[in-house]
């Protein structure tokens, strides 16, 4: 009997253990038939990205052979371009560098010109004055000659036109060679003011607002044919290369018209926050500029004068000041465009002003 149990038993494990296999085995299947149809699908997907990179193959292809076929059209177009830009670096770098060049290249008409300056990196629009060498001719000659006169900008019709002044206004033998529209500025006896002028400060209408920041006057801002000021950049980068003369001349409310010339000229960089270098003074309005010489530019958002208090943001426009000022060109129009008379001890309240320089014909300093 026992021996009839244990075989009994022992089919059964046996048979308890075929089924675990089985169960197992079925098991087992399962996840590989899910796992042939997981590769079912990335075969597919696999099967279509096949099909696309064939498709973008074929327009790589297409495009290849399109590019291989222009590759010679495109070598010669380039080849162009390379040269244009040359040519038209070239032209930039003959562009003329102020308004005496182009007086040397023969211009003799008061206008707008283009100037390039490497150390700013572009061309800028400029007004230049050209004065002619006829005119000191026709003057040493006595023939052509007007009587005294000084030229007034028009601003509706940017021409100058001219007010009769006496002798006592000026400081020296001034003439004026008048043609109907002719544009044309005075000259002197002895011809130091022929060539072209390069202008970097006007005011005749009161257009522009001359009370701005730093960074406006670091730029410039206006119309070079009108109210403008060409830029404390432009101006450093004309005058920090050679020595350079300054012509101001100014009317007044009572439309006298006063001027004051000096032999040097200078503006530093902005490091130096554009101090200014002024010395040789001539001219019948008193030499009013020598105050501000060797004081840095102040304006409303940036104070580098010498005084207690704020000149620029109190007095208006940007400056040369220093505690605070005798002169005043960027003031608010009219009221606040003054110079001081030191032999006369006024004030002149200005209602016009223009700011010119040349290359100094003098030697340069060092």
């Amino acid at each position: 009997m026992l021996n009839h149990s244990m075989r009994h038993c022992g089919r059964t494990n046996n048979e308890l253990l075929q089924e675990v296999k089985l169960y197992r085995l079925e098991e087992q299947g399962k996840l590989t038939k899910e796992e042939v149809v997981q590769l079912q699908d990335r075969v597919k997907s696999l099967e279509a990205s096949v099909g696309r990179l064939q498709v973008h193959g074929k327009t790589v292809d297409t495009k290849l052979s399109q590019m291989l076929r222009y590759a010679p059209v495109s070598q010669r177009i380039l080849s162009h371009v390379t040269e244009l830009k040359n040519e038209v670096d070239n032209l930039i770098l003959n562009v003329p560098k102020d308004c005496q060049e182009y007086f040397t290249r023969g211009q003799r008409n008061n206008g707008s010109y283009a100037i390039y300056l490497p150390d700013i990196g572009r061309t800028q629009k400029i007004y230049c004055i050209m004065i002619s060498d006829k005119l000191a001719t026709q003057n040493s000659s006595g023939q052509g000659v007007a009587e005294n006169a000084i030229s007034n900008i028009d601003a509706n019709e940017d021409t100058f036109k001219s007010s009769p002044i006496t002798s006592s206004q000026t400081a020296d033998h001034v003439a004026v060679h008048l043609h109907d529209q002719s544009d044309q500025f005075l000259t002197e006896d002895d011809n130091t003011r022929t060539g072209g002028w390069t202008v970097i400060q006007r005011r005749v209408d009161g257009s522009v607002n001359f009370t701005v920041t730093w960074d406006e006057y670091t730029r410039g801002f206006g119309d070079p044919s009108r109210d403008y000021w060409a830029g404390n950049n432009f101006i450093h980068a004309v005058t920090c290369s050679s020595n350079h003369e300054l012509w101001i001349r100014m009317e007044d409310i009572n439309s006298e018209i006063w001027e004051a010339r000096y032999d040097t000229f200078k503006v530093s960089s902005e490091n130096d926050n554009y101090r200014l270098l002024v010395a040789g003074y001539k001219g019948n309005a008193t030499d009013a500029l020598r105050y501000s010489n060797t004081m840095a530019f102040s304006t409303m958002d940036r104070d580098n004068d010498d005084s207690a208090s704020h000149c620029a943001e109190y007095n208006g426009g940007g400056w040369w000041y220093s505690q605070c000022h005798v002169s005043n060109l960027n003031g608010p129009f009219s009221v606040g465009m003054v110079w001081y008379n030191r032999e006369g001890k006024d004030w002149i309240q200005l209602k016009s002003t223009i700011m010119m320089i040349r290359q100094s014909r003098r030697l340069t300093l060092r």
